[in-house]
C-alpha cells in the first residue's frame, strides 16, 4: 500500500474494482471477486488483506431487529463546552460500544450511535460519557424497532477518498461526495 503526503491510502483501479465487487456482493469469495475483476485469487486475497489492515475495507455482520438480535440500539446527543467538542468527540469515539460518531450543528455538539446487550451497559456507557470533562448534558434515544439500515448510502469511491490513476498518482485531489 502506498500513502500520500497526508497519510491517506492511495488506491489504484484494481483496489477500487475489488472494493466495488465486495460492495455489490459482500458474501462473494475471493475466487468470485478475482473472476469479476480479472485477476488471480492470490492477488485479491493479498489486496483485501492490505485494505483491511489499513482500515480502508471492513467486513461486518449486520443483525436484524434489535429485539431479535439481543442488542439495544440507541442514539445519543451530547452537549459540550465549545472549546472541548473535538477532544470529547475523540475520547467518546474510542469507547468500544460506540459504532458511529460525528460532530454536529444544532441542539447537540456530538451525535453517536451505540449498541449494548442490556440497560446496565447503557448506564455504564452514559456514565462514562457524562464524566468526561466538558460534557454538559446528554440525551438518549432508544430504538424500539429498526425499520431501515442504509449502510450503502455512499458508494465505495465516496467512502475511501483518493482514487489513483494507472500510474499510482492521485486522479483527483478532492473526491466529490454527493449526499442524497
Amino acid at each position: 500500500m502506498e500513502f500520500d503526503s497526508e497519510g491517506r491510502v492511495l488506491l489504484d483501479d484494481l483496489d477500487h474494482a475489488i472494493i466495488h465487487a465486495y460492495w455489490l456482493d459482500p458474501k462473494a469469495g475471493n475466487a468470485a471477486v478475482a473472476r469479476s475483476v480479472g485477476t488471480s485469487e492470490a492477488t485479491v486475497r493479498r489486496r483485501v488483506q492490505a485494505l483491511v489492515d489499513t482500515d480502508v475495507l471492513q467486513f461486518s455482520v449486520v443483525l436484524g431487529r434489535p429485539t431479535s438480535s439481543g442488542y439495544l440500539e440507541f442514539l445519543m446527543g451530547v452537549c459540550a463546552d465549545g472549546h472541548r467538542v473535538e477532544p470529547i468527540a475523540d475520547e467518546i469515539a474510542e469507547l468500544p460500544r460506540v459504532r458511529y460518531l460525528g460532530t454536529a450543528l444544532g441542539s447537540f455538539d456530538i451525535i453517536l450511535a451505540a449498541s449494548v446487550h442490556e440497560m446496565d451497559e447503557w448506564k455504564e456507557l452514559r456514565g462514562r460519557i457524562a464524566a468526561i470533562d466538558g460534557v454538559r448534558r446528554t440525551e438518549t434515544f432508544l430504538m424500539t424497532d429498526v425499520r431501515k439500515r442504509a449502510l450503502d448510502r455512499l458508494t465505495p469511491d465516496e467512502l475511501i477518498g483518493v482514487r489513483n490513476d494507472t500510474n499510482g498518482r492521485p486522479a483527483s485531489a478532492e473526491p466529490e461526495i454527493a449526499l442524497a
